[in-house]
């Protein structure tokens, strides 16, 4: 109430009314965090009610500067902490939000077995990741996954195992699978019985190849 006041002490008064304009309030946050480790896909959207007229949203980023839309939906983040603002052409209110990675993927066995003899299929791989999102599946071919990180009746070669989570994220490590030499013995050189009925007859002959500790034997 304004009241005026002359010299003659006559008065004359007026009621005004001063508003507060809504307050601004952030109504609500909704984060998506990477999908991979690093991945750097995240999302924020801010969605903010009250102030005067149009409402602006303002990202301050860990490093890098501010992004400001009419949106409040920032796509493309990494991990880390961030401050979200939403202002009117007067006002702002802020809050903080954390973008948070999965765990990586990482090997916590990777083991192979070499081929036993030159030209069989018996060399096997074990692999178990751990980290991710999710179940996580393996594949030893890239295409066709598996619940197992375990192949076996491998033949000799080199093999490029890959883990993938239940968003896709991948790791792979590779093996290489090795067969001996073929197991070779020397032309035998045979000295014959000396006389009808002795046992004195011998036969030499010497390995080669395989995989060395020989023993012989005669059948």
């Amino acid at each position: 109430t304004i009241v005026v006041t002359d010299s003659k002490g006559c008065t004359n008064s007026d009621t005004e009314t001063v508003v507060d304009p809504g307050a601004i309030t952030i109504d609500s946050v909704i984060t998506t965090n990477p999908s991979c480790n690093l991945s750097c896909n995240g999302t924020i959207h801010v969605y903010a009610v009250g102030g005067t007229g149009a409402l602006g949203y303002t990202l301050t980023k860990p490093v890098g500067a501010p992004v400001t839309n009419a949106t409040g939906i920032f796509n493309s983040l990494c991990a880390g902490t961030y401050t979200v603002s939403a202002h009117d052409a007067n006002c702002n209110v802020t809050a903080t939000v954390v973008i948070t990675d999965p765990p990586a993927l990482s090997w916590s066995v990777a083991t192979s077995t070499n081929i036993s003899c030159a030209g069989s299929a018996n060399g096997s791989i074990s692999t178990t990741a751990t980290g991710g999102t999710g179940i996580i599946e393996y594949s030893k071919d890239g295409a066709t996954f598996f619940p197992s990180g375990n192949f076996s009746l491998l033949l000799a070669g080199t093999y490029t195992i890959t883990a993938k989570d239940a968003n896709g994220c991948t790791l792979t490590t590779s093996f290489t699978i090795v067969e001996p030499p073929v197991l070779t013995l020397s032309a035998p050189v045979v000295t014959n019985v000396t006389c009808a009925g002795a046992n004195d007859g011998t036969i030499t002959t010497v390995a080669g190849g395989g995989t060395p500790g020989y023993t012989y034997s005669i059948a």
